[in-house]
Formats: C-alpha cells, sequence, structure tokens
C-alpha cells in the first residue's frame, strides 16, 4: 500500500474517510503495488490495522464504495491502468510505466494531501507545470483532431509577453485588439491562460468554438483558481465577436455530485484526470518523448514515497 494521506480519519460509528480520497488512495495502491492484484479485503485489514477503522464490517461498507467509484471511472474510458473485478482491484498493465500520464496525474493529487511531500521532494512548479500543459495539450489534440491546441502560458522557453500574445491571438481569430496597458499589469505574462484551443471553419470568419484554458497543476481551489483565465480581462483586451467559454484542467477526479458544482464554479468545460486521459489509450496519443519525462519525474517520487507518510 502506499502511505496513507490526509483525509483519513478514525472512524468508529461513522465514516470519516472522504471517499474521494478513499479511492484516490486504493487506486495509486493498487497502480503503483509490487503484485498485480490488490485484494478488497486486505486494504480493509490496512486500515483496521492502520486504527483508521475499529471494525471490519464497518470499513468494508466505505471500501465498497470506493470500489464502485473506481468502477466508475474504469468505465469512462477503453484502456485505463485499473479495473476493478469483483471485490479486488485489478493492474492491466505490467507496471504504471505502461501508463505515465495517469501515474503522473494521479500523484500530482496525492502530492497535495501529503504534508511532507514539500520536505521529502520539493516542489518544482515550473516542471510539473510544463509536464502537466504539455500532457492536456497531447490529450486535447488526440480528442479533437480538427482544433488547433495552441500553448500560449509564459515559461522560460516561451516568454511571450502579455502585450505580443494578445496581438497573436486577435491576429489568429481575425479579432480586434483591446487596450492591453489599460486593463492589465505591465508587467503581465499571460493572465492566467495556458492552451487557446478553437475550431477553426473554411471561410476563416469570427465566431468560431473556443476555449481559453487554464492548466492547474496544483490544488484546484486555490483562491481565485477556478476563475482563470479571468474572462472580463480577456474580452477587453480582445474584442471578440463571440465571447469564449473558459476550460479548466486539473490532474484531480471529482465524485459526481461534487464534479456539477465545480463546473458551475468553473462556469465553463472542466477537464479532469479522466476526461484527460480515459477517452483514448494513453499509449497511442502521448509522445516518446513526454512519455520519458513522465517517467522520470514519476519514478524519483515513487523511489521516497513511503517517507510521505504522516
Amino acid at each position: 500500500m502506499v502511505p496513507l494521506t490526509k483525509g483519513f480519519k478514525r472512524s468508529v460509528n461513522s465514516h470519516n474517510v472522504e471517499l474521494d480520497v478513499l479511492s484516490d488512495w486504493m487506486e495509486a495502491s493498487a497502480l503503483f503495488g509490487t503484485q498485480a492484484q490488490l485484494p478488497a479485503a486486505e486494504i480493509v485489514d490496512f486500515l483496521v490495522d492502520e486504527e483508521i477503522y475499529e471494525a471490519q464490517s464497518f470499513c468494508w461498507g466505505r471500501v465498497d464504495e470506493g470500489l464502485a467509484e473506481i468502477r466508475r471511472r474504469a468505465r469512462m474510458g477503453p484502456a485505463l491502468g485499473i479495473q476493478v473485478v469483483g471485490r479486488r482491484i485489478d493492474r492491466q498493465v505490467g507496471s504504471w510505466q505502461e501508463v505515465p500520464a495517469h501515474s503522473f496525474l494521479l500523484l500530482l493529487t496525492l502530492a497535495q494531501r501529503y504534508d511532507k511531500w514539500k520536505d521529502v521532494m520539493p516542489i518544482d512548479y515550473n516542471l510539473q507545470g510544463e509536464l502537466f500543459e504539455q500532457l492536456t495539450m497531447e490529450s486535447l489534440k488526440a480528442q479533437f483532431p480538427d482544433w488547433v491546441i495552441q500553448p500560449t502560458g509564459w515559461s522560460k522557453t516561451h516568454p511571450t509577453k502579455l502585450g505580443a500574445l494578445v496581438a497573436q491571438i486577435a491576429g489568429q481569430l481575425g479579432e480586434l485588439q483591446g487596450e492591453v496597458k489599460v486593463w492589465t499589469d505591465p508587467e503581465a505574462k499571460e493572465a492566467g491562460l495556458d492552451l487557446l484551443c478553437y475550431r477553426p471553419f473554411l471561410d476563416g470568419y469570427v465566431g468560431v468554438p473556443l476555449l481559453m484554458l487554464q492548466c492547474a497543476s496544483g490544488h484546484w481551489d486555490e483562491p481565485g483558481k477556478l476563475k482563470t483565465p479571468d474572462l472580463d480581462i480577456w474580452t477587453k483586451i480582445v474584442i471578440f465577436a463571440s465571447t469564449p467559454k473558459r476550460a479548466f484542467a486539473t490532474p484531480f477526479c471529482f465524485l459526481r455530485d461534487d464534479f456539477k458544482k465545480i463546473v458551475a464554479r468553473v462556469d465553463g468545460v472542466l477537464l479532469d484526470r479522466y476526461r484527460l486521459v480515459a477517452s483514448k489509450d494513453e499509449r497511442q496519443w502521448v509522445s516518446d518523448q513526454l512519455k520519458e519525462r513522465l517517467r522520470d519525474w514519476v519514478t524519483a517520487r515513487l523511489d521516497k514515497i513511503q517517507e510521505f507518510a504522516n
């Protein structure tokens, strides 16, 4: 088993273990474990031994809910790394290295729940952000081959200032450029926009399907994060003929009711872990270069994962 994360609280007469946290932990234990099969009975024994649950019978109720949630996730894609068979989780690949995108997104989620993560493995926000943006871009290109999926976020290798980016976007889309200096900070870089996603028509006219996307590799619920990019600002610095929609990508996975609430806050398209990796077999769409970089990132952290225990 991978170490327990935050979200596991002593449960005697009521379940104080968050279902999404439990499901992610069970998923990680199956995907990163040494055995190809993880019986639910072992999960129950572990949670009782760790004194999270007192009674096995009561623990089984929550673990069964976790299995149901993982089963729902597995139904979302043709070739995920794990499947639920009865009361066990089966790894469908030889090791996690065959599905580095899934593994990377899952470990990014766990990173937000281990108190000691920063002490054991200091976060390189630039690297994880770059990898997550590249993964999101390659996923969307595979899912929407007729769309233009264009990186716009500032990076060391792509240090475009906002004024130049606005001019570029307006030119591509045939839109009018607004007053960048009036509505933004002079030192602004990309104003929360990481990927520009649009579907052009042959006529070259304005009014095309257009998503302005934020790639959030860290915790999705940081103040104001779900409202980036800020369309109130973007619709002033580019005079769009038709208002674009916001899109938000995150490595997290949400329970059904929570997903609806978060979509309402985004007021646009929400791309969670499974919308990114489940629609197509990642072994077919992740580039070889990205696979190797993701494997390196995950391996470095799995080598130390037992040190993340709270």
